[in-house]
């Protein structure tokens, strides 16, 4: 009954706020479907004189933590919204307090079922961080490690997740109230959200992260990851190695380094980010300078992993693909990428698109690479994509924000620092390496395994359909006066698969036999695989020329 009442009071809450900044519309709606009763809330309409990308941000300001952090992520969609509301969504700060120590000793205490007293030989009882989450505090153990501890705000996941829900129905609201062509699903908007925000309150998810990006940098003398002490580690509380040095946002304590040393540390940084996305497609989301850390021993520590992008295979091939088209100033080839990704929507014109692509290469395409800024040409990119209603996958957008923080935190080390000369020199590199013969035979098998899956479960759907048409439960709607050339058609389609089955299996064959031994060979390749090739490629001519 009570958590009825706090649900109800806090859509009164937000009405009253809506109606202060004209967004009556939302409240009419609230009302009409039961969540807000007539009776104890009267509608009435405000006619603000300020535009509506200020009262949205005013809105969210005043709607309390869950709304602005939605606001800070949106203010990232610029394939979504317009410059105005952007800027003013960039606007959006956190403004927290700081809780007591005593309530976050409760949270402590009550998780590992341990006294402060009885973990830890030293605790400063004043955190060094402060967030709208959680706050970090400085810690020894009982052994000596120096530690740092960041434990949830008490009671900040059940308010967060109970403003999700009423930010669910909002959207839904929203959906029905605004027109269907729009580029986006403000329930899609809201499912994001809901993602990324579980998993910033999941301080176990975090302590995995680490875990993962430590793995992928053991044998990087250059990169530095804290280590987790999961005694006291779960979804409240998070307890890992402190990192001493000078985090990046506090870069004048820098000034004492030579220009080659502070060269050399924002090389590391480049590269590091750049084996992230296209090495193992896990790449830390939000490596702004408060996140980074300079080490006593001059190495590159990352110290929060609250926010990480991941990258399937078609993620990273999409983004290289695009890369490699924009490198190539091949604007038609960046249409194709975008169509085969299914970023463009219906409303894309893809000539104008085109276009506009041409121009934007050329803007760039001459300039020396040690003056190409990424931060401007991405906003520029952005910028055309939501001119040309383009929608990028959520984890795309992500990635194009930390590139945006990498290259504002390698500024800190070096003004003069050249992130796009370093990603050119690596993807160089990467893609010489991607298409070598042995990264193309490893890829061609995975096809064949794919290939030989499709085909052993092939004879079982071949038998259901036979089945299908005996019993006459199958029924193909063919008009009378062309009837005889859709069988045609079908028996022509049938030879078709079946020689493409044939030249399918002559490829795999020959790409197998590349790996047994002591076979007679041309080429480097055994004969008997240039003869399957010769039979496979004699066959896909055919069907070429056929078409």
């Amino acid at each position: 009954m009570s958590n009825r009442h706090g649900r109800f009071t806090r859509y009164k809450e937000i009405a009253k706020i809506l109606m202060k900044y004209g967004f009556t519309f939302l409240v009419e709606r609230l009302k009409n479907k039961g969540y807000l009763p007539g009776v104890l809330l009267r509608v009435r309409r405000k006619h603000s004189q300020e535009p509506p990308e200020i009262r949205v941000r005013k809105a969210l300001e005043e709607l309390g933590p869950t709304y602005i952090k939605l606001g800070q992520i949106l203010s990232t969609r610029k394939d979504l919204f317009s410059e105005e509301i952007i800027r003013e969504l960039e606007k959006l700060q956190d403004e927290v307090t700081v809780f007591p120590l005593e309530e976050g000793k409760a949270v402590f205490e009550k998780s590992f079922d341990e006294s402060f007293d009885h973990a830890f030989e030293f605790f400063n009882h004043e955190p060094v961080a402060c967030g709208s989450i959680g706050q970090v505090y400085e810690a020894r153990m009982k052994d000596g490690q120096d530690v740092v501890v960041k434990i949830q705000r008490p009671g900040i996941r059940q308010k967060i997740l109970h403003d999700l829900d009423i930010l669910y129905t909002l959207a839904k609201l929203g959906d029905e109230h605004l027109y269907k062509n729009k580029a986006y699903s403000f329930y899609d908007i809201v499912e994001e959200f809901h993602y990324r925000i579980n998993n910033e309150l999941n301080y176990q998810l975090e302590a995995r992260n680490a875990e993962r990006f430590y793995r992928q940098f053991i044998d990087d003398p250059n990169i530095v990851v804290p280590n987790i002490h999961w005694k006291y580690t779960n979804q409240s509380v998070l307890t890992m190695e402190r990192i001493h040095g000078t985090k990046l946002k506090e870069f004048k304590e820098l000034d004492n380094l030579d220009y080659s040393t502070l060269e050399k540390l924002a090389l590391n940084k480049s590269k590091c980010f750049l084996q992230q996305i296209f090495i193992h497609g896990f790449f830390h989301g939000d490596p702004h300078p408060g996140n980074i850390m300079i080490t006593d021993k001059l190495k590159i520590a990352y110290i929060d992993f609250g926010i990480m992008g991941y990258l399937d295979k078609e993620s990273i091939d999409f983004i290289s693909n695009l890369f490699l088209a924009i490198g190539r100033k091949d604007y038609e080839r960046i249409v194709l990428v975008l169509q085969q990704n299914g970023s463009l929507s219906t409303e894309t014109d893809p000539r104008r698109l085109k276009e506009e692509a041409s121009f934007f290469i050329s803007q760039y395409y001459d300039q020396p690479i040690k003056d190409l800024r990424l931060s401007e040409i991405l906003d520029h990119f952005m910028t055309i994509a939501y001119k040309h209603h383009i929608k990028f996958p959520s984890q795309f957008i992500l990635l194009l924000k930390a590139i945006i923080s990498l290259e504002a935190s390698v500024s800190k080390l070096s003004a003069n620092f050249s992130v796009a000369h370093v990603a050119r020199e690596f993807l160089k590199e990467y893609y010489r390496n991607r298409y070598h013969p042995k990264a193309l035979t490893k890829e061609y098998l995975g096809y064949t395994e794919d290939l030989l899956y499709s085909v052993k479960h092939m004879p079982k759907q071949l038998n259901n359909l036979f089945r299908k048409v005996e019993s006459e439960k199958l029924v193909l709607p063919v008009r009378s006066e062309h009837g005889k050339e859709s069988v045609e058609a079908i028996i022509i389609a049938g030879k078709r698969i079946s020689l493409s089955l044939i030249a399918g299996f002559s490829v795999m064959n020959g790409t197998l036999l590349i790996f047994q031994n002591e076979m007679r060979t041309l080429l480097s390749l055994p004969i008997a695989s240039w003869m399957f090739y010769l039979i496979g490629g004699t066959i896909i001519l055919r069907l070429i020329l056929k078409e």
